[in-house]
C-alpha cells in the first residue's frame, strides 16, 4: 500500500511542477538540474510546493536532456494549442515521465484553444478535437525528446517504459501517447 501512494503522491507532483516555466541558466542548469535558487523555489511554492517537497523534488528529479543536448520542456506560451509538457528523469533510476499540463485559465495566450479541448471532452468529442488540436503537438515533442522515432514508434529503447502523468486536460492527453504511440 505504501508503494502505491508513494506512485500517486510524486505522480502528483510531477503532475503539478509541469506548470513551471522553467528557464535554463535561472531555473535549471543546462544538464536539467533544477537549481536550489530562491527564485526557482518561488517558482514551486507558487505550485503550492512546500520548502521539503522543493528539495526533495529536485534531489530526486531534473529535466530530461534530449540526445541533442536539448531540454525536453515546452512552454504554454510557445504552441497555439495550448500545450505544455516537461519530461521529467529520476535521477537515480533514470525512468522518464511526461508531464502534461491541463487548462490554463489565467493564461490568456492558451485560454481559448484549452477552453475549446475542455468543452470537447464534455460533449464527448475528445477523439476528434483532442487529436486535431494536440496529437501533433504530442508526437513531436516526444520525437523532437527522442521517445519516437519519424514514424511514431516508440525509440530504442522506450517502448512501454516511460511513465505520463498530467492534470485535468494534461490527465486525458496522457491517453494518447499510451494508447496510440505504445510509448
Amino acid at each position: 500500500m505504501t508503494s502505491n501512494v508513494e506512485t500517486i503522491y510524486q505522480n502528483a507532483l510531477l503532475a503539478d511542477a509541469a506548470y513551471i516555466d522553467f528557464k535554463v541558466g535561472v531555473h535549471v542548469e543546462s544538464n536539467g538540474v533544477i537549481k536550489d535558487t530562491k527564485e526557482t523555489f518561488d517558482l514551486f511554492l507558487e505550485r503550492g510546493f512546500t520548502l521539503m517537497q522543493f528539495e526533495e523534488f529536485r534531489a530526486k528529479y531534473k529535466v530530461y536532456q534530449d540526445p541533442n543536448g536539448e531540454l525536453a520542456h515546452q512552454q504554454n506560451s510557445l504552441t497555439n494549442v495550448g500545450f505544455a509538457a516537461t519530461i521529467f528523469e529520476e535521477q537515480t533510476t533514470h525512468k522518464l515521465t511526461v508531464a502534461f499540463r491541463g487548462t490554463e485559465g489565467d493564461k490568456l495566450s492558451a485560454a481559448p484553444a484549452d477552453l475549446v479541448q475542455n468543452l470537447a471532452l464534455a460533449l464527448g468529442l475528445s477523439s476528434t478535437v483532442g487529436q486535431v488540436m494536440q496529437d501533433g503537438k504530442i508526437a513531436g515533442f516526444l520525437e523532437d525528446a527522442g521517445l519516437l522515432d519519424g514514424d511514431g514508434n516508440p525509440a530504442a529503447g522506450f517502448a512501454h517504459q516511460v511513465d505520463f502523468v498530467g492534470h485535468s486536460l494534461g490527465e486525458h492527453l496522457t491517453l494518447t501517447p499510451h494508447l496510440s504511440m505504445a510509448v
